[in-house]
């Protein structure tokens, strides 16, 4: 999951990920830092719990999520 934005302590908007890249318009192809090929799945925004969230994997960096904001402008 790609957290797009956080609405208070207890709720976020995440964009889930994929490992299976793409061409398409709702697809964000990128490469994580351990050089896995992903995707954001724009097309599936949603709003989670604090509770999912159990573990950070990596975090994105900040021109690449504005890379992916951009992509997209039903996100936040």
């Amino acid at each position: 999951m790609l957290v797009v934005k956080k609405f208070n302590n207890e709720g976020f908007w995440v964009v889930l990920l994929s490992t299976k890249q793409q061409p398409l318009d709702f697809y964000f192809n990128y490469v994580d830092p351990s050089g896995a090929p992903l995707a954001a799945v724009l097309a599936q925004l949603r709003r989670v719990s604090i509770n999912r969230l159990r573990r950070d994997i990596y975090v994105l960096p900040a021109a690449l999520l504005d890379e992916v904001r951009a992509q997209r402008a039903f996100l936040p």
